[in-house]
Parts: C-alpha cells; structure tokens; sequence
C-alpha cells in the first residue's frame, strides 16, 4: 500500500493601503513591528502587499517598511510589494521594492503574478488622486503567456492594487467622480478578467478600497475569488489565505 503524498501547503497575509508616511515616523514603526510580529505569529509564508504601501511615495517610508520587514525575517524572498496609485512618485525605488509588472514568483503550490495597475495622466494625476487604474495591452499579454505555461500542479494567483469589481455610478458623487477620472475602477476589467479565465486564475488580491470585501466572479464556469485586504493600519488586522496543492482551503483575520 502507497503512503498519500502530504499536500503542498503555502499560506499568505493579505494586506494594503498601508498609506506611510501619512504619520507619525515612530507610530509607523510600531504599526510595522506588530503587523510583521502578526505575520510571525500566523506562521505566514508570504506577505502580499496590495498596492498604496506609501502615501506620497517618498524613500523614507519605503525604508521604515523594508527595515521592519527585513528584522521579523520577512525578507524579499518573503514578499511581494505591487504598486499603488499614491506610490506613483516611488517610481525610482520601484526596481528595489515594488515588483516588476506580470513579475511571477512560486509560492509552494501558488504561482504568484504581481500586476501594476496605476496609470499616469489626466487632470488631476499631479494630485494624486487620479485613482483609474489599467492593465495595459502589454502586462495582459505577458499574464497570457505566463498562465499558458504550467509546470507540474499548481494554483494561479494575481495581485493588484484596483479591485476587479464594477462600482457604479448611480449617485451624484460617483458620477463626478468618473467624470474627473477619479473614480478607482479598474478601466480594463473585462480584458483581465477574461485572461484569468483562460489562465485559470482562482485568486485575485487587491487593495484600493479601504472597506474589506470578498465577492466571487464567475465567467464560462470559471469562478474567481476576490479578495479586496481594505486597509490594514485602520483595520488592525489583515487575512491569511491558506492553499493546499494549489486550492484556496479558506481564510480567516490575523490581529496586530
């Protein structure tokens, strides 16, 4: 009798909108300290930070987060950094914290592809508050041919910053906010979506929303998951996402 093979086991902290230097530079340390020290405590693998890790995008804050990252042994290898829309001035830095648009990494049974989903232009981008985010021809057409590439068993999993669900537009607010290009939708939605179908994509993680969300897609049979984290410092806490073999087994909230 042949012993089964123990699954495959890779579990990730799901966090963003972090927003630093919106702060005290102290606080912002402590916050750091606990939600790594939290990381720690839930045995994570894998922290995915889903966009906006700064509020202005400046050096300092990147450098408090990569410290703190560094000294609880969450190193480079131990996560993943995507772009938001307030991190648009780090573009310097990006090589050095944010990952590489359709960048992949193996997480276990997980196939990680970090996404950038800002976009620059339009009136109000010098404020940063141009929240529109997109894809781009160039990033889907890369994600293709990732998901198109399998290498043994494994589940596929994105991160970005815009959350991949429609807002509406049926309020006076929303309306002006689209019209200024301000709204945070995510303009080519339906173009990813559909890569992520074809890829099978079970996991999308996503920021931008400061409220938590989980809400499922489903297109042709394919169903995605969709986790938007909301944001962490004012939450408190953040969810881990457990997989075996590749399959999300669930989820739960880790406080600092």
């Amino acid at each position: 009798m042949t012993a089964s093979r123990p699954a495959a086991r890779s579990r990730i902290a799901h966090v963003a909108d972090l927003h630093l230097g919106s702060d005290d530079p102290d606080d912002e340390r402590a916050f750091l300290r606990a939600m790594f020290a939290a990381c720690a405590r839930a045995k994570v693998d894998h922290v995915v930070v889903a966009g906006d890790l700064t509020e202005y995008g400046g050096a300092s804050s990147i450098h408090r987060f990569e410290a703190a990252a560094d000294d609880a042994g969450f190193g480079p290898d131990r996560r993943t950094v995507v772009k938001g829309n307030h991190d648009l001035r780090a573009r310097r830095l990006e090589t050095e914290v944010f990952s590489a648009p359709a960048s992949t990494r193996m997480l276990g049974p997980v196939r990680l592809t970090a996404l950038d989903s800002t976009r620059r232009g339009g009136p109000t981008s010098a404020l940063y508050a141009h929240a529109m985010g997109r894809v781009g021809p160039s990033q889907l057409e890369r994600l293709r041919d990732v998901l198109s590439t399998k290498h043994g068993r494994h589940g596929e999993v994105i991160a970005l910053h815009h959350h991949v669900n429609k807002t509406g537009a049926g309020t006076v607010v929303e309306l002006v906010g689209r019209l200024l290009r301000m709204w945070g939708e995510l303009e080519d939605r339906d173009a990813l979506l559909d890569a992520c179908v074809q890829g099978d994509v079970t996991v999308a993680l996503t920021g931008h929303d400061h409220t938590p969300h989980v809400f499922r897609v489903k297109r042709r049979g394919h169903e995605i998951r969709c986790f938007i984290a909301g944001a962490t410092r004012d939450l408190e806490r953040f969810r881990v996402l457990d997989f075996a073999d590749g399959a999300l087994q669930g989820w739960k909230w880790q406080r600092l």
